[in-house]
């Protein structure tokens, strides 16, 4: 026996706008599908709605499919609310269909297709189910991602690059036995890529990492005769606001010329704001880019899928 929506919604398993958003998709899409049918697209259209709201792009009905229904829908983010004891106790003794039941309800309903068309759910050759945004929002992501990693690099002066990074990165006496001067080598991959990702644990020094990199592009530019256009973007206004002050902070200690500090940044902006947010939309995206060479996000972790799509797409190539 499945679930319905009346019971996930008592057990605090979904939200009441899950519940809403299900039972829309089942009245709208459910086609030529039976009252079991209907309930089953119902669940499913919540359960989607459930992952992106604990801020997961897709559900993944392969892991879930024939698993028990609390374990599933709890997962490791825990359910929307707490929910009624008792209706959480009848929840214990059910499943959830087998991967192929759902398959069946999806391929049979108006609501769900393989993104060829618009339709409120998308269920991908891996059997993920997406809501149509974030699917479309991932695959144009994945797109100007992989344009920007095939795309060749600028030359760079190995010999300068190698006595740059030794300049900013000095190894002390406490660093001997280190392998790998981790900052470092993230410039290295950053100044041959044309897209990258700087990641590591809290106090790991990426931030620190960066502003260096900056120096090291800055630097570069100089030499070859050319100024960069440079743009810091948080999604926030705090996490901007402490990025700023890092900059700031870390300005006067670079050992590089005053010229390239003076060309370090001075503003850090929220993304919405340097896209150039309005009530409809952006001013800036694919049909006319931001003029800047160099974007840097700090805290991209926060950054949610379709406007993380939006900013790589407003990016010139």
């Amino acid at each position: 026996m499945t679930p319905t929506l009346a019971q996930l919604l008592a057990a605090g398993e979904i939200s009441r706008l899950d519940a809403h958003f299900g039972e829309c998709v089942a009245r709208l899409g459910a086609g030529d599908l039976d009252d079991a049918g209907r309930a089953d697209l119902a669940t499913l259209a919540a359960l989607a709605s459930r992952a992106t709201a604990a801020g997961h792009v897709c559900l993944p009905l392969a892991e879930i499919a024939g698993a028990p229904v609390l374990r599933a829908a709890t997962g490791d983010d825990g359910p929307s609310e707490r929910g009624d004891e008792a209706a959480r106790a009848a929840l214990g003794t059910l499943s959830w269909p087998a991967l192929e039941a759902w398959q069946a309800v999806l391929l049979r309903s108006a609501a769900a297709g393989d993104g060829s068309r618009v339709t409120p759910l998308v269920l991908d050759a891996s059997r993920r189910l997406y809501l149509h945004r974030l699917w479309e929002a991932e695959r144009e992501l994945k797109a100007q991602v992989s344009r920007r990693v095939a795309c060749p690099p600028d030359a760079v002066d190995e010999s300068w690059l190698s006595g740059a990074l030794r300049r900013l990165f000095p190894r002390g006496a406490d660093d001997i036995d280190a392998a790998v001067e981790w900052r470092a080598l993230a410039c290295l991959v950053v100044m041959t890529r044309r897209f990258a990702v700087v990641s590591g644990g809290p106090g790991t020094g990426k931030t620190t990492g960066v502003i260096r990199l900056l120096a090291l592009l800055i630097e570069q530019a100089f030499a070859a005769g050319k100024t960069l256009r440079i743009a810091l973007v948080a999604p926030t206004g705090k996490a901007a606001a402490r990025l700023q002050e890092t900059v700031d902070a870390q300005r006067g200690q670079l050992p590089v010329p005053e010229s390239v500090r003076a060309a370090l940044p001075r503003e850090t902006t929220t993304i919405h704001r340097r896209l150039g947010s309005y009530v409809t939309g952006f001013y800036y995206g694919r049909d006319n880019r931001i003029p800047y060479d160099i974007v840097v996000v700090d805290e991209a972790s926060m950054v949610d899928l379709p406007l993380m799509a939006h900013l790589v797409g407003a990016l010139e190539d």
